[in-house]
């Protein structure tokens, strides 16, 4: 392009001034790490000299370091419990004996779920070699597909969304015939 002028002065250009603000970033870019750095540095050190300093001019602390120690007298035999003592503790067992039928209760109500949780947890763990193969393919499609052109992209997903409905189909064929036959 050619620069054009103004009362024989060349017109500064939009492309000079992006230049100019680049080359700013770029030395902010490199010089702000050390500063703050720098700056870390002398704020921690600042603050250590200064809780030195504090510790060692204190007259409280340099009291409370120079003061002698007592030694605690041994542990004698403890007294008998009090009778306000005695009496929560029997309050406790009756409260725990009157709760316990209606824990018992709540137990028996929440069982089955337990149970059928820790089947599908016991089922996941049996699987744990097909579903960890199937997520690692997953893995390596999506991958694939993401780096592919956007035909490819579509027709690998219209071929699993397909695949994926009729294994879904299937499974559910196979329960209801499973279920029908009493195998289940």
């Amino acid at each position: 392009m050619t620069a054009t002028t103004t009362n024989g002065r060349p017109r500064r250009q939009l492309a000079d001034q992006l230049d100019r603000l680049d080359g700013l970033i770029d030395l902010l870019a490199v010089n702000l790490n050390e500063a703050v750095a720098d700056a870390c540095r002398d704020g921690a050190r600042a603050a250590v000299r200064e809780a030195v300093i504090e510790v060692l001019t204190s007259p409280d602390l340099r009291a409370r370091l120079a003061a002698p120690r007592t030694v605690d007298a041994p542990p004698q035999s403890a007294p008998p419990p009090p009778a306000a003592w005695v009496r929560l503790k029997a309050r406790l067992a009756a409260l725990r004996d009157r709760v316990r039928p209606a824990v018992a209760a709540r137990y028996r109500d929440v069982a089955p779920a337990v149970a059928a949780a820790g089947r599908t947890a016991r089922l996941g763990w049996r699987l744990r070699t097909p579903l960890l193969v199937a997520a690692a393919a997953g893995v390596l499609v999506g991958a694939a597909v993401y780096l592919a052109p956007p035909a490819v992209a579509a027709s690998v997903a219209g071929v699993g969304g397909s695949g994926l409905a009729l294994a879904v189909q299937g499974g559910l064929w196979a329960r209801a015939a499973a279920r029908r036959y009493g195998l289940l």
